[in-house]
């Protein structure tokens, strides 16, 4: 209680292992952590939505197979070995993208930060790729048997207005479900990945403190991460009303 009643004026403590304030050090590192996995996220939405579509249209379709099967993979690939693989390929034999930090000392520059952020956004993003796939893949399935959709087809609509303008808008509300409740992890969801990267964020940050036993840093990170959390799941409830105007035309009754 103690505890509580000082965080909600400012005071996260002291850090037990540094003797430095919490709060500042977890404000320093976390820019970094959202960049990176606010970039896994958007690559994660502007790649399953395609595919989810296309995989759900062409339902048993070898497009569909192809997909399912991919998805299947990214879903079970344990993302501590898909790093180190992508390390190994990328950095060590090919030597096009740096292994780990966030930038090359001495340069100081947008581009290096993104040559070093590359590797572990995609591995952050392979797992909610995976996900989002199925979601939209199984809703897109729904969607295809309504009438409205076979009424356009009929009409010889062309498949992709169909997918876009039709099956879309109606596929978005488990996406941004999803979205939501995966805000958490825009704060812990990269500790595994951090590490493998040499990433300076959060994740590094907690890791840290698991070892030294720094209680104050864990808890702040923690809570930190469910207040996020509940943003998250807010505003995805506030996005449901921009998605399906049925939502709306409730909400003014």
């Amino acid at each position: 209680a103690s505890w509580a009643g000082k965080t909600l004026k400012g005071d996260w403590g002291l850090s037990i292992s540094n003797h430095q304030p919490v709060k500042k050090q977890i404000l320093d590192k976390l820019p970094n952590t959202i960049g990176l996995m606010g970039a896994a996220l958007l690559l994660s939405i502007l790649v399953s939505i395609p595919l989810g579509l296309l995989a759900g249209y062409y339902k048993n379709q070898w497009v569909d197979n192809i997909i399912s099967g991919i998805s299947y993979l990214g879903i079970s690939l344990p993302a501590f070995w898909f790093g180190i693989m992508l390390i190994i390929v990328f950095s060590l034999h090919l030597g096009w993208l740096p292994s780990a930090g966030m930038r090359t000392i001495g340069i100081n520059s947008t581009v290096d930060v993104i040559r070093h952020g590359v590797l572990p956004v995609i591995v952050l993003s392979v797992n909610n790729t995976a996900v989002f796939v199925r979601y939209i893949r199984s809703n897109t399935i729904e969607q295809k048997e309504e009438e409205y959709v076979m009424t356009a087809i009929s009409k010889g609509v062309p498949k992709l207005r169909v997918l876009r303008g039709h099956v879309l808008k109606n596929c978005l509300l488990p996406i941004i479900t999803m979205v939501g409740m995966n805000f958490g992890t825009l704060i812990t969801g990269s500790f595994i990945v951090e590490s493998v990267f040499g990433w300076p964020g959060l994740g590094t940050l907690c890791l840290d403190a698991i070892n030294s036993r720094d209680y104050t840093m864990i808890m702040g990170i923690t809570m930190l991460a469910c207040i996020v959390l509940l943003v998250g799941n807010f505003l995805a409830d506030l996005l449901y009303g921009f998605a399906d105007p049925r939502i709306k035309q409730g909400r003014e009754k």
